[in-house]
């Protein structure tokens, strides 16, 4: 073939199945993997493609992956426009570029791997604006359904927490809900801790794109934690093409960039924090997207709503949402965000409530709960927001008290359902 042959002890625990009765799930922690950046390419990206190989063979991951989005994608992508984008990525992404061709002879040498290129690689790296197009078949576009939960205790006027929530702290917790076909995808899920060649962050990710050496969860602790969802709306493939020729950012490549940037910035945990965000809203894109963010401070969090240009909507409106202005809980001592695949000005549509069902729930627990990374886990572990579709689940805490106190700043599991979809009720 041309293209490829922990929440925080019992407490946590008792309070989640307590809170989430009825919703047959299966889980568990991904392999986790250290992808050195000082090491060679090769080297570093290594132990990535060996810990999915080790585990499961080719028509269990990679195969029946690449092979499904053949199908609805890549398989009308000329083979010209695919050696387009890796000399593109050579020109203005070269650490990425460089990855692509590592990852592609892992791949291609481990015995239990298959041919793939680098630039049929290349073509992952703008996979995300590349099922935005005409290329793309209407199922492509229709399987993304991800959901994002960010949740805060409420400060008084004196700027304490008015309610500390389970996990122990006022900050905020963020859950990810990750929702992707086919299912092979969940033995592609990675949990990595990317250490930078020199100086730069080192970045905690979660994610089955890491065969782009992007991610689309990730969290820097003092910095931000952070999500991507899919947003509707076509762009032409000659604007993709045209995107990456100039330079242009890859979706996958996005946070990336953030959180480095986030980092060169003065200031403190605060000013790196409000940098991110400025760089996720405004970094031009070659397609529409939502990110879901959550910072070190004790109102961080936003959903921003993006057109590649900038921001969907005027700031002062919804083009970023944030937390401090976040109306759920409000008036029960504590807020939240939830964030699916619609613009937040609009209702869900009846045949996907998965936003309405998270805000239900949340509306429905008791302020220590519903602040907490406990009620954030709920919110998404409860159909239909956890569905046949969710491939993984993240819960992440950018403070770095959450470390402090015994929570990790980024938890992951990989998810199955169960029971089939029509046995779970709606939240």
């Amino acid at each position: 073939m041309r293209r490829s042959g922990c929440l925080g002890g019992a407490v946590g625990r008792l309070a989640l199945a307590a809170l989430v009765p009825v919703v047959a799930f299966g889980m568990a922690p991904p392999p986790a993997v250290v992808v050195d950046e000082s090491l060679s390419p090769s080297v570093a990206w290594s132990a990535a493609v060996n810990a999915v190989l080790e585990a499961h063979a080719w028509d269990d991951g990679f195969g029946p992956v690449f092979a499904a989005h053949n199908r609805s994608l890549f398989d009308r992508v000329p083979d010209a426009k695919l050696r387009d984008l890796l000399a593109a990525a050579r020109k203005h992404q070269p650490r990425a570029a460089a990855a692509l061709s590592a990852i592609a002879s892992a791949i291609s040498a481990h015995p239990r791997g298959n041919y793939v290129s680098a630039e049929y690689l290349a073509g992952w790296l703008w996979f995300h604006e590349l099922a935005h197009t005409e290329l793309a078949s209407p199922e492509e576009a229709h399987q993304r359904s991800c959901c994002g939960v960010l949740v805060a205790p409420s400060s008084n006027a004196s700027g304490a927490r008015v309610s500390p929530g389970l996990g122990g702290g006022g900050w905020v917790s963020h859950a990810r809900n990750m929702d992707q076909t086919p299912h092979a995808v969940r033995n592609l899920t990675l949990q990595l801790t990317v250490k930078p060649n020199g100086t730069g962050p080192v970045i905690q990710a979660v994610d089955w794109y890491w065969v782009t050496s992007g991610f689309m969860t990730a969290v820097v602790p003092g910095v931000a934690s952070v999500q991507e969802n899919w947003r509707y709306g076509q762009v032409s493939s000659e604007s993709v093409f045209a995107a990456a020729a100039r330079g242009v950012t890859p979706q996958v490549l996005l946070f990336r960039e953030a959180f480095e940037a986030a980092g060169a910035q003065a200031g403190g945990a605060k000013a790196g924090y409000e940098s991110f965000i400025e760089a996720v809203a405004y970094t031009e894109l070659a397609a529409p997207m939502y990110a879901i963010a959550a910072g070190p401070g004790a109102d961080d969090g936003a959903i921003v709503t993006r057109d590649p240009a900038g921001p969907a909507l005027p700031v002062a409106t919804h083009g970023i949402a944030r937390l401090a202005d976040a109306a759920i809980g409000a008036g029960a001592g504590w807020r939240a965000l939830v964030q699916t695949n619609y613009d937040r000005w609009e209702p869900d549509p009846p045949s996907d409530p998965r936003r309405t069902a998270a805000e239900r729930l949340l509306r429905s627990m008791a302020p220590e709960v519903g602040s907490s990374s406990v009620g954030a886990f709920a919110a998404v572990s409860a159909y239909p927001v956890f569905n046949e579709d969710t491939a993984y689940t993240a819960i992440m805490c950018p403070n770095d008290a959450c470390a402090e106190a015994g929570l990790p700043n980024l938890a992951a599991f990989t998810r199955q359902v169960l029971l089939p979809p029509d046995a779970l009720p709606l939240a």
